[in-house]
């Protein structure tokens, strides 16, 4: 294995594992959600910070490692879709209180991050392990 194949090896790997911890970090929102309406609303804090630490920074890290792993225009295409559905999370919370239906959509563009973000890694699962170079 020469160094520049075994630079795209390990950069993909690297990308399998953030995007897996971004599809955790996701699932997690979703249960965060649940514990402020059904357990306590204090909880909201939770929901509130930790897209804070993941919303932006992992799909930047997606976007290095998918330059550094070599990974075909159909990943960025993902990336990309992160980066907007994420905007838009943010704009549907905070816009809610000037427009208050707008806040309906927020789970719904959850859903989408989540299935954007799956579609993602059984992109990324196929390529690393079915040895498809594209």
């Amino acid at each position: 294995m020469n160094r520049a194949s075994l630079r795209v090896k390990v950069n993909r790997y690297l990308y399998l594992f953030f995007i897996s911890v971004f599809i955790l970090c996701v699932l997690f929102q979703f249960f965060t959600v649940g514990l402020a309406m059904f357990v306590d609303s204090s909880n909201w804090v939770y929901h509130r910070s930790l897209v804070h630490l993941f919303g932006w920074n992992i799909p930047l890290l997606l976007l290095l490692f998918a330059y550094l792993g070599s990974l075909p225009r159909l990943m960025y295409w993902h990336i990309f879709g992160l980066f907007i559905l994420i905007f838009a999370m943010y704009f549907t919370a905070n816009m809610s209180f000037q427009i208050p239906w707008i806040g309906a959509l927020h789970p719904l563009f959850g859903l989408f991050l989540l299935g954007i973000a799956c579609l993602n890694l059984r992109s990324i699962i196929k390529m690393t392990f079915n040895k498809i170079e594209q």
